[in-house]
């Protein structure tokens, strides 16, 4: 309980529902006599208010022994008129904290469930009933519940055999795959001693290096230069020549085809020579390649 007779800025835990109340909104209709209650009520250690709602009698208690009735003074659930710094956050539970809670039901029980009766059983244990489904669904994933469908619906259940089994076995993997990282490191470490056997630094060493990036410098530039030139290439000019040669005999053979097609229905068919240009698609600048 806080309270500051300053501002009246306090607020006030009920000791049922636990929800919190500023002592303006509550006093609005009986004024200084509760907020002398409160003052009283706020220097005993063992002050517990009850509103409304949990109240069976009614009435509003504080340690200093203050009653009224409370039937019209209460109300105040707008949190629009709470006073954010002196109200204490609650502390949501964590995800890893849903799943071991969803565990422990299942464990310690060691029974089936519907997805319906988790929800109800882990909403008492504290995790919030609409997170249920994906934290049961994220155990599922890994391993740890099992599902089964029964009819139309599913059922889900775990042992606890079952989870320090996979714990082994996760274990012993591992620490198998820890000794083979541990051995290949060891190989590279040795390579690496063997590698700088004669590589040690000396004036000779340095020239030779300066040398080497010199020379690796001057093939990158003279390959830019082949590169820049390539289209120039005679082997490459003369390699599409020989292309553009076999190109022109297949343009200058489908062509006399189609001279013969014409001739033929000219000559055999008796078609007009327009008539045939016309149905072949053919201008008067089709003619042989030169």
């Amino acid at each position: 309980m806080t309270y500051d007779p300053e501002d009246g800025r306090g607020m006030v835990e009920c000791g049922g529902c636990k929800s919190w109340y500023r002592f303006d909104c509550i006093e609005k209709k009986r004024g200084n006599v509760v907020r002398k209650a409160v003052e009283v009520a706020a220097s005993s250690e063992t002050t517990q208010w009850s509103c409304r709602r949990d109240s069976k009698s009614k009435t509003m208690k504080f340690g200093g022994g203050t009653f009224w009735d409370l039937e019209e003074d209460f109300g105040c659930l707008n949190t629009s008129h709470f006073d954010l710094s002196t109200m204490p956050k609650r502390k949501g539970m964590s995800l890893e904290e849903k799943r071991q809670t969803i565990l422990k039901i299942y464990h310690s029980t060691g029974a089936v469930y519907s997805l319906k009766e988790m929800e109800g059983l882990a909403s008492k244990q504290g995790v919030v009933s609409q997170s249920v489904k994906d934290v049961n669904q994220g155990l599922v994933d890994d391993g740890l519940v099992e599902m089964e469908k029964v009819g139309a619906s599913n059922v889900f259940f775990a042992f606890p055999g079952k989870a320090i089994a996979s714990k082994r076995t996760a274990t012993v993997n591992l620490e198998s795959e820890v000794a083979r990282l541990k051995a290949h490191v060891s190989t590279l470490e040795e390579k690496a001693a063997a590698l700088s056997t004669g590589r040690q630094d000396s004036e000779k060493r340095r020239q030779n290096m300066e040398d080497y990036e010199t020379a690796l410098a001057l093939k990158t530039k003279q390959l830019e230069e082949v590169q820049r030139f390539k289209d120039n290439d005679p082997v490459k000019i003369e390699r599409l020549e020989a292309q553009a040669a076999l190109c022109k005999q297949g343009v200058n053979r489908w062509t006399d085809n189609i001279f013969s097609i014409k001739s033929y229905l000219v000559k055999k068919r008796g078609m007009y020579s327009k008539d045939v240009d016309k149905f072949l698609g053919l201008t008067d600048s089709f003619d042989y390649v030169e």
